[in-house]
């Protein structure tokens, strides 16, 4: 799978997985392959900005506005490892 270019790729949900809130947390279920995952608080921020579709500097500025103290590109490496680990799992596609 190649690795994600933050310049110009655009995210969005995989149809096929269902989500079940547990406390600050995100139980992700997919429907093909059985697999289920259980994202962090911080990966839960992410899922949920991908509703409808989203590109990781629109995540990473969402990241930075609640974790000023965080250093902008550390988050943007974050994103990006959290999302290549999301798609690997088919729970998101990338679309563009």
């Amino acid at each position: 799978m190649p690795v994600v270019d933050e310049r110009a790729a655009i995210f969005r949900r995989a149809p096929t997985v269902e989500e079940t809130h547990v406390g600050d947390r995100v139980v992700l279920y997919h429907r093909d392959s059985g697999n289920a995952i259980v994202l962090n608080p911080t990966a839960t921020i992410l899922w949920q900005g991908l509703q409808p579709q989203a590109d990781i500097q629109q995540l990473s500025t969402e990241l930075s506005n609640r974790f000023p103290e965080m250093d902008h590109e550390t988050i943007v490496e974050d994103v990006r490892l959290c999302l290549e680990e999301l798609r690997t799992e088919q729970l998101i596609q990338q679309i563009t």
